[in-house]
């Protein structure tokens, strides 16, 4: 629910290890800023979620952060709750950075 501190499912660029286990590399937010993963520190089978979930302990930025992984994607939990008015300016934050990119390669 907006407002609530919910799942926000976000699109990741990733990696298999040797092992075959595929690993977040990079983060796409949903305002359309972008995080690259320095190091995976842990990666946890959470045993009692419905949904078959993974816990990724990442760090980005010097920072540790929790990602999440079911089978239907990849998700987090957002610090900051999301405010219908916070979710209308990250997408327009987002249609000028594709307006901004689409520019760019015309160039």
């Amino acid at each position: 629910m907006i407002g609530e501190r919910t799942r926000q499912y976000v699109l990741v660029d990733t990696a298999k290890t040797v092992s075959g286990i595929e690993v977040p590399n990079k983060i796409y937010w949903f305002d359309g800023r972008t995080f690259e993963v320095d190091s995976i520190e842990q990666i946890k089978p959470l045993p009692k979620a419905k949904d078959g979930a993974t816990l990724f302990t990442v760090v980005i930025g010097g920072a540790r952060r929790s990602i999440y992984k079911d089978y239907r994607g990849w998700y987090v939990y957002p610090r900051v709750a999301i405010t219908k008015e916070s979710m209308a300016e990250m997408e327009r934050t987002r249609v000028r950075s594709v307006n901004l990119a689409a520019e760019r390669s015309r160039s």
